[in-house]
């Protein structure tokens, strides 16, 4: 009589399972832990930040801030000055010394730098119909500051980075679970920039008196919509903007009038 050896009926190492079903649950099981652990420490970000003072940034983080050249001679720089200062006028004290540069470039943009810099192309300016819509690009960027989004932004993206180093490497598997942390970011994002649109369009109206160009940056932007990728965008698509914004004018009833020239006229 030979000895055939056989396998148990019952083995609890084995699973009955398929492979596949054990690996979608192994990775659903990862990203739940990674997203609840974003959650936390992007809470803590933002209570951090809630607690820094203006001046912090000036004196800690001013290596983060891009050069900030710009041509004294420029003839946009002194008008846009202005309007930015029209615009400090009426809104509550942020504690920023702020500094303003004229860029060159073809980029059609501005941004917003820790310590109170703000950044507005060239090519803006440049196209800009209306003095009041270069006031709402501007007002735009002192919302980012009074929310304090350039540093809960920096901090978050620190919160995905860390995470996905310590827990994942380099593996493929790493890669694609930092690729979901980097969508959960671009939905904040898309948050941050709803909000500082509300926030610019309610200092446009303290500063002006009404909300007339308040739009008109976004539909100079609307070709560029990428309707099926606005999941995998930093900003809400112009067309949605355009339209949260409306909708928030006629809940606030703000009137619309006739904007002003753009330069300024001498």
């Amino acid at each position: 009589m030979s000895y055939v050896p056989k396998l148990p009926k019952e083995n609890v190492n084995v699973s009955k399972r398929h492979p596949l079903l054990d690996l979608a649950t192994l990775l659903g099981g990862a990203l739940a832990i990674l997203l609840g652990l974003y959650f936390l420490l992007g809470l803590a970000v933002d209570l951090t930040v809630d607690h820094l003072p203006a001046d912090f940034e000036a004196d800690h983080l001013a290596e983060l801030r891009f050069p900030m050249e710009t041509d004294p001679d420029d003839p946009f720089l002194d008008p846009t000055e202005d309007v930015l200062e029209r615009l400090l006028d009426h809104a509550d004290d942020m504690g920023y010394d702020f500094e303003l540069a004229v860029a060159p470039g073809n980029d059609i943009n501005a941004f917003a730098l820790p310590g109170g810099g703000i950044v507005i192309m060239r090519a803006l300016l440049s196209q800009a119909e209306s003095e009041n819509e270069v006031a709402m690009v501007l007002a735009h960027e002192l919302g980012h500051f009074a929310h304090r989004d350039h540093l809960r932004g920096l901090g978050r993206g620190l919160v995905i980075a860390s995470l996905s180093a310590l827990m994942f490497g380099d593996d493929t598997i790493g890669r694609v679970l930092g690729s979901t942390l980097n969508l959960a970011q671009l939905s904040y994002s898309r948050g941050q920039e709803t909000a500082a649109d509300i926030y610019g369009l309610q200092l446009l109206n303290k500063a002006y008196g009404h909300v007339g160009g308040s739009t008109a940056f976004f539909e100079r932007l609307l070709e560029k919509d990428i309707p099926g990728l606005a999941w995998a965008t930093s900003h809400p698509l112009s067309r949605k903007r355009i339209s949260t914004i409306q909708a928030h004018i006629g809940q606030r009833g703000y009137a619309q009038q006739a904007t002003l020239p753009w330069p300024p006229l001498e």
